[in-house]
């Protein structure tokens, strides 16, 4: 009888023990559930109003911002007037990252993208990065046709280029563009080759449009020509390796037009011409060679670098692409100048004989408060 009541008196202690317990365990909950709720209503919740603007103060439309919320990407695009908003985000830091239109290709956003939580409305810049990155294919975007064929090329005023580097023939120094534009308040390039007679002409006003006093920030001791870093980039001297030489003859070798035509060039009959006295004669007498542009500058006493048709990429199928094949150049002289930015501020063709029409757009590139078209 005392063993069942001692087992009857266990066994209602074991009940009231679960019973503690479990009501122990519901008021611990009860507290967690209430400082979630707490803590969550704390959170500040608003609208981020993000507007992007390029470099000249307009507004770039069509633009993906995002940032990265909870470990996850909230994104807003920007409209026409180049604002994106961030609807009902928790108040806090967040860096903003963009995919920006075609229209803005070699451009980024400005360093220090940040929202925080101590205000809401924000104006960014989109800005051109200079690429460090050779020329491919895909950067040809453009297509120019003639009776001669089709050429796709990669640069029109207000694209921003790529870096490249560049051998003064003369002192055989090389030189890179970001380089110069860290000197120099624009870089621009005279195309020209040996022979071409505009060229020849246009020699003496480009400079004496260098050697005239740049009088934009009232020092008149400063020429243009310490402002303004110009290049002559000789058409007819393509930058190809030895192999690129033997491919190109060969092509004229097993063309039996050029073949004929370059024999009578070469005043041999056609069964003495081969690949190898092709490639010479391309070398040394088609196209114009090292000696031929330091003897233009010696000539015509040109203040300026001078260089070859210096490689700046490689297509899909391992042709070069050359600095003239860039910016589209079919006819010389050409003029291209670019601004303190990277972007090509003035591609144009054909000789100008005055001084005047140089120095004017000296003038707009060296203005401090500069803003491109």
């Amino acid at each position: 009888m005392k063993k069942q009541t001692v087992s009857l008196l266990l066994s209602v202690l074991a009940m009231f023990s679960l019973a503690s317990c479990g009501e122990q365990g519901k008021k611990d909950s009860g507290t967690s559930d209430s400082a979630n709720t707490s803590e969550k209503a704390s959170v500040t919740y608003v609208d981020y109003n993000v507007t992007l603007n390029d470099i000249r103060g307009k507004a770039i439309e069509g633009a993906a911002l995002s940032i990265m919320v909870n470990g996850e990407a909230q994104t807003a695009d920007t409209d026409e007037t180049g604002l994106a908003v961030f609807y009902d985000t928790p108040a806090g830091n967040y860096t903003v990252t963009a995919t920006l239109p075609d229209s803005y290709r070699g451009y980024s956003l400005e360093d220090k993208c940040v929202l925080t939580a101590k205000k809401t409305d924000y104006t960014f810049k989109a800005v051109p990065v200079i690429s460090s990155d050779a020329l491919t294919s895909s950067d040809l975007i453009y297509t120019y046709t003639s009776t001669y064929g089709t050429n796709k090329y990669a640069y029109k005023e207000g694209d921003v280029i790529h870096d490249f580097s560049f051998t003064d023939v003369v002192t055989e120094k090389e030189y890179k563009i970001t380089d110069l534009l860290k000197e120099y308040d624009c870089v621009c390039f005279d195309f020209f080759y040996a022979a071409c007679p505009w060229c020849i002409k246009q020699y003496p006003v480009m400079t004496a449009a260098l050697s005239e006093n740049y009088t934009g920030q009232g020092d008149t001791d400063v020429t243009y020509q310490e402002k303004v870093c110009v290049i002559g980039i000789d058409t007819l001297t393509p930058d190809y390796t030895d192999e690129e030489w033997t491919a190109l003859a060969t092509s004229y070798y097993n063309n039996a037009s050029s073949k004929k035509t370059l024999a009578g060039y070469m005043g041999v009959s056609e069964d003495k011409v081969t690949v190898d006295s092709i490639k010479t004669y391309l070398q040394t007498e088609y196209f114009d060679t090292v000696d031929d542009i330091k003897s233009v500058k010696s000539t015509y006493h040109l203040p300026y670098l001078m260089s070859k048709d210096v490689r700046v990429g490689t297509t899909s199928s391992g042709s070069p692409l050359l600095c003239s094949d860039a910016f589209n150049i079919t006819g010389d002289p050409s003029f291209v100048a670019i601004d303190r930015y990277g972007l090509v501020a003035v591609s144009e063709a054909g000789y100008n004989g005055q001084e005047s029409h140089f120095t004017t757009i000296f003038d707009k590139l060296l203005d401090p408060d500069y803003v491109p078209d």
